[in-house]
């Protein structure tokens, strides 16, 4: 399996964002829906990846806690 760091993940992502976002535009139909669940590898990954930008938020500032169960995170 390979391994991305999560800045060469980002990097990966954006730079084909508007590819597929106007191969989506040109398709024109509604979401596809998953049709199989997701296997408990690629659930790891998912939530590793969520958990990396999570925490970069808060190094960023992004996310201002206001008590342990209210916090808002400022968009950029």
């Amino acid at each position: 399996m390979q391994s991305f760091s999560l800045e060469e993940l980002s990097s990966y992502i954006e730079s084909r964002k508007s590819s597929v976002e106007e191969l989506m535009l040109q398709k024109g139909r509604a979401r596809t829906y998953r049709r199989r669940e997701r296997d408990m590898e690629e659930k790891r990954i998912l939530h590793e990846i969520c958990a990396l930008r999570w925490k970069k938020a808060e190094r960023e500032g992004k996310i201002k806690y206001y008590s342990p169960t209210q916090w808002y995170y400022v968009p950029s």
